[in-house]
């Protein structure tokens, strides 16, 4: 972008902020596989964040706190790309559809700024 905006007549002391920001891996669902699977964007996006983040499967009630018990992938595994295509993503009719069959995963580095 920057290259093209320095080829405009009259366009002087152009700069950019880019910043190369943390690795990253995108989960790029092929949309007709996830239909034929039974699979929403919204179902695999929700999985794949649970698995990492983690999900809150209960909480505990203490005397004067209550506090949640989140369940996700072993810290270790959380970055580790293997982990990632052994998820399996339960649909509407109860089977669990891997990952890897209605996603490409491609791993790279995300942007932190660009302005």
């Amino acid at each position: 972008l920057e290259e093209i905006v320095k080829k405009i007549p009259g366009a002087l002391d152009i700069t950019n902020s880019y910043t190369e920001g943390k690795e990253e891996v995108q989960v790029i669902v092929n949309g007709s596989e996830a239909k034929a699977a039974s699979l929403s964007v919204a179902q695999i996006g929700t999985t794949v964040r649970a698995a990492f983040d983690g999900l809150v499967a209960t909480s505990i009630q203490s005397l004067d706190d209550e506090v949640d018990v989140r369940v996700s992938f072993p810290k270790k595994d959380r970055s580790e790309l293997d982990s990632l295509k052994e998820i399996l993503i339960p649909n509407s009719q109860g089977n669990l559809v891997p990952l890897t069959s209605v996603a490409k995963l491609t791993e790279g580095r995300g942007i932190t700024v660009y302005e």
